[in-house]
Protein backbone atom coordinates (compact mmCIF):
# COMPACT_ATOMS: atom_id res chain seq x y z
CA UNK A 1 0.00 0.00 0.00
CA UNK A 2 1.37 3.88 -0.64
CA UNK A 3 2.01 5.95 2.44
CA UNK A 4 -0.81 7.86 2.46
CA UNK A 5 -0.87 10.84 4.67
CA UNK A 6 -3.42 13.64 5.94
CA UNK A 7 -3.67 17.37 7.43
CA UNK A 8 -6.73 18.69 9.28
CA UNK A 9 -6.75 22.34 8.34
CA UNK A 10 -8.80 25.31 8.69
CA UNK A 11 -8.87 28.40 5.91
CA UNK A 12 -11.17 30.72 6.49
CA UNK A 13 -11.53 32.10 3.37
CA UNK A 14 -12.68 28.56 2.05
CA UNK A 15 -14.93 28.44 4.85
CA UNK A 16 -16.93 31.29 3.50
CA UNK A 17 -16.75 30.01 0.09
CA UNK A 18 -18.63 27.54 1.66
CA UNK A 19 -21.13 29.06 2.69
CA UNK A 20 -21.23 31.33 -0.40
CA UNK A 21 -21.48 28.14 -2.18
CA UNK A 22 -24.80 26.62 0.00
CA UNK A 23 -26.48 30.08 -0.41
CA UNK A 24 -26.29 30.15 -3.87
CA UNK A 25 -26.92 26.39 -4.84
CA UNK A 26 -29.24 26.42 -2.03
CA UNK A 27 -29.59 22.30 -2.79
CA UNK A 28 -28.01 19.42 -4.06
CA UNK A 29 -29.86 15.90 -5.26
CA UNK A 30 -32.86 17.25 -3.12
CA UNK A 31 -31.26 17.97 0.24
CA UNK A 32 -31.58 21.53 0.90
CA UNK A 33 -29.12 23.35 2.39
CA UNK A 34 -31.25 25.68 4.86
CA UNK A 35 -32.74 22.30 6.29
CA UNK A 36 -31.51 21.61 9.70
CA UNK A 37 -30.43 25.12 10.96
CA UNK A 38 -31.35 27.12 13.61
CA UNK A 39 -31.18 30.01 15.42
CA UNK A 40 -28.75 32.87 14.85
CA UNK A 41 -27.32 30.34 12.40
CA UNK A 42 -29.93 29.97 10.38
CA UNK A 43 -30.85 33.57 10.55
CA UNK A 44 -27.36 33.96 9.23
CA UNK A 45 -27.50 32.00 6.40
CA UNK A 46 -31.03 33.89 5.31
CA UNK A 47 -29.75 37.37 5.82
CA UNK A 48 -26.27 36.09 3.37
CA UNK A 49 -28.73 34.92 0.92
CA UNK A 50 -30.14 37.66 -0.34
CA UNK A 51 -26.86 39.59 0.24
CA UNK A 52 -24.57 40.32 -3.14
CA UNK A 53 -21.62 37.93 -3.23
CA UNK A 54 -19.05 40.94 -1.87
CA UNK A 55 -21.49 42.02 1.17
CA UNK A 56 -22.34 38.65 2.67
CA UNK A 57 -18.19 37.96 2.31
CA UNK A 58 -17.64 41.00 4.72
CA UNK A 59 -20.74 39.76 6.92
CA UNK A 60 -19.08 36.21 7.13
CA UNK A 61 -16.04 37.51 8.05
CA UNK A 62 -17.26 39.18 11.12
CA UNK A 63 -19.56 36.27 11.95
CA UNK A 64 -17.44 33.39 11.80
CA UNK A 65 -14.72 34.31 14.08
CA UNK A 66 -17.79 35.42 16.55
CA UNK A 67 -19.39 32.81 16.93
CA UNK A 68 -17.17 29.87 15.67
CA UNK A 69 -13.60 30.42 16.79
CA UNK A 70 -13.25 28.10 19.57
CA UNK A 71 -14.91 25.47 17.84
CA UNK A 72 -12.70 25.54 15.00
CA UNK A 73 -10.08 25.09 16.99
CA UNK A 74 -11.58 22.33 19.22
CA UNK A 75 -12.58 20.25 16.37
CA UNK A 76 -9.37 20.54 15.06
CA UNK A 77 -7.15 18.93 17.71
CA UNK A 78 -10.28 16.45 18.21
CA UNK A 79 -10.83 15.24 14.76
CA UNK A 80 -7.12 15.10 14.14
CA UNK A 81 -7.22 12.27 17.10
CA UNK A 82 -9.90 10.52 16.06
CA UNK A 83 -8.62 10.34 12.09
CA UNK A 84 -5.12 9.29 13.06
CA UNK A 85 -7.09 5.89 14.54
CA UNK A 86 -9.07 4.78 11.69
CA UNK A 87 -6.99 6.40 8.57
CA UNK A 88 -4.97 3.98 7.36
CA UNK A 89 -7.67 1.27 7.51
CA UNK A 90 -10.43 3.63 5.66
CA UNK A 91 -7.52 3.55 2.71
CA UNK A 92 -6.54 0.11 2.71
CA UNK A 93 -10.63 -0.56 2.66
CA UNK A 94 -10.87 1.79 -0.01
CA UNK A 95 -7.69 0.40 -2.41
CA UNK A 96 -9.25 -3.12 -1.51
CA UNK A 97 -12.85 -2.01 -2.81
CA UNK A 98 -11.84 -0.13 -6.12
CA UNK A 99 -9.12 -1.76 -6.64
CA UNK A 100 -7.09 0.87 -7.25
CA UNK A 101 -4.75 3.09 -5.27
CA UNK A 102 -5.42 6.22 -3.70
CA UNK A 103 -5.72 9.16 -6.41
CA UNK A 104 -3.76 11.20 -3.76
CA UNK A 105 -1.12 10.21 -1.05
CA UNK A 106 -1.60 13.49 0.98
CA UNK A 107 -4.88 14.38 1.70
CA UNK A 108 -6.10 18.52 3.12
CA UNK A 109 -9.33 18.36 4.95
CA UNK A 110 -10.38 21.62 5.47
CA UNK A 111 -12.88 22.08 8.34
CA UNK A 112 -16.36 24.24 8.29
CA UNK A 113 -18.49 25.77 9.87
CA UNK A 114 -21.31 24.97 7.19
CA UNK A 115 -22.36 21.75 6.84
CA UNK A 116 -21.82 21.10 3.51
CA UNK A 117 -18.85 18.57 2.39
CA UNK A 118 -17.79 19.69 -0.87
CA UNK A 119 -14.76 17.65 -2.61
CA UNK A 120 -11.55 18.45 -5.31
CA UNK A 121 -11.08 15.90 -7.89
CA UNK A 122 -8.09 18.59 -8.65
CA UNK A 123 -6.07 18.27 -5.61
CA UNK A 124 -8.23 15.23 -3.34
CA UNK A 125 -9.10 18.22 -0.58
CA UNK A 126 -12.33 17.90 0.79
CA UNK A 127 -14.08 19.80 3.89
CA UNK A 128 -15.76 18.63 7.13
CA UNK A 129 -18.00 20.01 9.49
CA UNK A 130 -16.92 20.87 13.15
CA UNK A 131 -20.10 20.13 14.00
CA UNK A 132 -20.43 16.94 12.71
CA UNK A 133 -18.46 13.29 14.17
CA UNK A 134 -18.13 11.34 11.82
CA UNK A 135 -14.97 12.53 10.17
CA UNK A 136 -13.70 8.79 8.51
CA UNK A 137 -17.39 8.10 7.10
CA UNK A 138 -17.20 11.26 5.56
CA UNK A 139 -13.32 10.85 3.99
CA UNK A 140 -14.75 7.40 2.81
CA UNK A 141 -17.05 8.87 0.97
CA UNK A 142 -15.48 11.84 -0.41
CA UNK A 143 -12.52 9.92 -1.35
CA UNK A 144 -15.05 7.10 -3.33
CA UNK A 145 -16.18 9.76 -5.12
CA UNK A 146 -12.43 10.92 -5.86
CA UNK A 147 -11.21 7.74 -7.10
CA UNK A 148 -14.22 7.45 -9.28
CA UNK A 149 -13.58 10.53 -11.19
CA UNK A 150 -10.14 9.83 -11.07
CA UNK A 151 -9.93 6.11 -12.69
CA UNK A 152 -13.31 6.00 -14.15
CA UNK A 153 -15.02 9.42 -15.15
CA UNK A 154 -12.34 11.31 -16.75
CA UNK A 155 -10.54 8.15 -18.89
CA UNK A 156 -12.12 8.53 -22.25
CA UNK A 157 -13.92 4.91 -23.25
CA UNK A 158 -15.19 4.16 -20.06
CA UNK A 159 -18.56 3.69 -19.43
CA UNK A 160 -19.56 5.78 -16.92
CA UNK A 161 -17.83 8.59 -18.88
CA UNK A 162 -21.05 8.33 -21.36
CA UNK A 163 -23.02 9.43 -18.52
CA UNK A 164 -24.43 13.00 -18.74
CA UNK A 165 -23.78 15.65 -15.58
CA UNK A 166 -27.11 14.60 -13.70
CA UNK A 167 -26.58 10.49 -14.94
CA UNK A 168 -23.04 10.67 -13.27
CA UNK A 169 -24.28 12.77 -9.91
CA UNK A 170 -26.66 10.05 -9.61
CA UNK A 171 -24.41 7.01 -9.49
CA UNK A 172 -21.48 8.93 -8.30
CA UNK A 173 -23.87 9.51 -4.80
CA UNK A 174 -25.20 5.99 -5.24
CA UNK A 175 -22.20 3.98 -4.89
CA UNK A 176 -21.82 5.13 -1.68
CA UNK A 177 -23.42 2.50 -0.46
CA UNK A 178 -19.72 0.85 -0.67
CA UNK A 179 -18.66 2.99 2.68
CA UNK A 180 -21.03 0.69 5.38
CA UNK A 181 -18.45 -2.08 3.89
CA UNK A 182 -16.00 -0.91 6.12
CA UNK A 183 -17.65 -1.97 8.89
CA UNK A 184 -18.48 -0.01 12.19
CA UNK A 185 -14.83 -0.09 13.26
CA UNK A 186 -13.66 2.22 10.74
CA UNK A 187 -16.98 4.11 9.68
CA UNK A 188 -18.83 5.68 12.66
CA UNK A 189 -21.85 6.12 11.11
CA UNK A 190 -23.76 4.15 8.20
CA UNK A 191 -23.85 6.38 4.45
CA UNK A 192 -27.49 6.57 3.94
CA UNK A 193 -26.88 8.92 0.92
CA UNK A 194 -29.73 10.72 -0.60
CA UNK A 195 -33.48 9.60 -0.42
CA UNK A 196 -33.78 10.18 -3.93
CA UNK A 197 -31.18 7.22 -4.78
CA UNK A 198 -32.18 4.92 -2.49
CA UNK A 199 -33.96 2.15 -5.10
CA UNK A 200 -30.49 2.45 -7.05
CA UNK A 201 -28.58 2.20 -3.95
CA UNK A 202 -30.49 -1.15 -3.47
CA UNK A 203 -29.47 -2.08 -6.77
CA UNK A 204 -26.13 -1.58 -6.80
CA UNK A 205 -26.00 -3.15 -3.31
CA UNK A 206 -27.40 -6.63 -4.59
CA UNK A 207 -24.92 -6.39 -8.11
CA UNK A 208 -22.12 -6.12 -5.37
CA UNK A 209 -22.73 -8.87 -3.17
CA UNK A 210 -22.88 -10.71 -6.35
CA UNK A 211 -19.52 -9.66 -7.58
CA UNK A 212 -17.61 -7.69 -5.35
CA UNK A 213 -16.02 -6.44 -8.85
CA UNK A 214 -15.76 -2.58 -8.89
CA UNK A 215 -15.56 -2.86 -12.86
CA UNK A 216 -18.05 -4.84 -13.00
CA UNK A 217 -20.29 -2.66 -10.26
CA UNK A 218 -19.69 0.78 -12.48
CA UNK A 219 -20.92 -0.88 -15.88
CA UNK A 220 -24.06 -2.26 -14.16
CA UNK A 221 -24.36 1.45 -12.99
CA UNK A 222 -24.06 2.69 -16.23
CA UNK A 223 -26.85 0.63 -17.23
CA UNK A 224 -29.20 1.27 -14.96
CA UNK A 225 -28.82 5.03 -15.03
CA UNK A 226 -29.59 5.20 -18.20
CA UNK A 227 -32.25 3.09 -18.03
CA UNK A 228 -34.07 5.12 -15.09
CA UNK A 229 -32.85 8.42 -16.51
CA UNK A 230 -34.72 7.08 -20.04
Amino acid sequence: MQKYNFKILYDQNKDIKNWLTAARELEFSGKKWRDGLFGYYLEEFDRISKMDETKAHDELQKFIPKHFSKGIKTAKTKLTDQLSKSFLDACTYLENTTGKELAFTNIEIFLTTFPRAPYSTEDGSMYFCIFWNNITSVFLHEMLHIQVYKYWRSQPNTAISTLNDEEYTTLNESLTFLVDGAGPKIAEQPDRGYEKHSNIRTLLKAQWDKTHDFEKLLEYGTAIIKAYES
